[in-house]
């Protein structure tokens, strides 16, 4: 491979670091700095020192336009309209359970303690519009954390602060009418979220957003033996890439270098059809845009059940990328990387390739 492509790479990453991610976007709503590690599900490897957010009490709430002023319902309006709802249920030690109401066509959801037969008002939110689609709020009641999403979207991971620290969580969501969904979030450790950093979630398009910010995303469809869509995305502003299945779990973001390359997946348990059958998500990037003709050699022992395809991740002229996804099978556990070397043609018309270290992801 020629290093005036990792060369080129590496200026873009640069240059790209000190700007956000998208213009429209203002710098101060980027909630969290600092180098992210792999988490896995509903635990969280505690980031580096980051901005936090501002903790809203009780009858608080953040509205998504803090420049937008709530209008006056119509002074007649019909006191019988719909009313869509969502319960939201936290099990376990410290159980929560909150209500999320939102009349039908109103700008407001309320947020309520479905605790107890009162059910008091704790908070308000203003519906999520098109530019800043997640409103939420930071609840004193049982360190909580409550909020709404575009709907169709998932909510992939929670982020807080800390140095050598690992906290978990536990989470709901739930449909709140056909263009909302509701979520609840509570920590295991009392007190961690005052240290909140982000809210890592996909909208129903694939697209992937840190807290209010977009992320450059590729959604890849199920594929081969795979039953859910594949998400990466790319934080250049941090400096960090990312993948997940788009169901809360099985969250991995690494340092994004010139060749990274990553592969999730599980081995079937004793007793299935298949024991010890390893199934794979394998993805990563090239230093090229509109890469095509993708193709691989793999480890022995790697069945190919869904072959290398790529999609474009292009920002304007300063991060020009290829995604690309493939699932596979092994029968075992076999050594890294599954994927031992790619060639594709650049947009030069031209062949070009790449041999992956062994002993390693990458």
């Amino acid at each position: 491979m020629n290093d005036l492509f990792e060369d080129q790479l590496r200026t873009d990453l640069h240059t790209a670091a000190g700007q956000p991610a998208y213009g429209s976007i203002d710098p101060a709503e980027v909630i969290g700095e600092g180098r992210r590690v792999v988490r896995r599900r509903h635990r969280l490897q505690a980031l580096g020192a980051a901005a936090a957010v501002a903790v809203i009490g009780v009858a608080g709430f953040l509205a998504t336009d803090p420049g937008r002023t709530t209008t006056a319902p119509p002074a007649h309006r019909s006191t019988t309209a719909p009313m869509n709802r969502a319960l939201l249920t936290l099990e376990g030690a410290g159980e929560a359970r909150f209500l999320a109401e939102r009349p039908a066509g109103s700008d407001e959801v309320r947020i309520m303690d479905a605790a107890g037969t009162d059910r008091p008002v704790l908070a308000r939110l203003r519906v999520p519009d098109g530019g800043r689609p997640l409103a939420y709020t930071a609840l004193t009641v049982r360190d909580s954390l409550v909020g709404v999403l575009s709907g169709g979207s998932q909510l992939l991971q929670v982020g807080t602060d800390g140095v050598g620290e690992e906290t978990g969580y536990r989470s709901d969501l739930q449909p709140l009418g056909d263009d909302l969904v509701a979520f609840a979030v509570q920590f295991d450790q009392v007190g961690r979220l005052e240290t909140l950093s982000r809210i890592l979630w996909a909208d129903a398009t694939g697209m992937v957003w840190d807290t209010n910010t977009p992320l450059l995303s590729a959604r890849f469809a199920p594929a081969g033996t795979s039953t859910l869509p594949q998400l990466l995305w790319v934080d250049s502003a941090n400096g960090i890439w990312g993948t997940s299945d788009g169901v809360g779990g099985g969250v991995t973001e690494r340092p994004l270098e010139t060749w990274p390359q990553n592969s999730m997946g599980a081995f079937e348990p004793a007793g299935s059809k298949h024991p010890g059958r390893g199934t794979f998500d394998i993805t990563g990037l090239l230093p090229f845009s509109e890469a095509s003709g993708l193709t691989g050699t793999w480890a022995p022992g790697v069945t190919v059940v869904s072959p290398l395809q790529g999609q474009p991740l292009t920002s304007g002229d300063r991060i020009n990328l290829t995604a690309f996804h493939a699932v596979v099978t092994t029968d075992g556990e076999l050594p890294e990387p599954l994927l031992r070397s790619i060639t594709f043609t650049g947009p030069d018309g031209k062949q070009h390739g790449h041999r992956y270290p062994a002993g390693s992801r990458r």
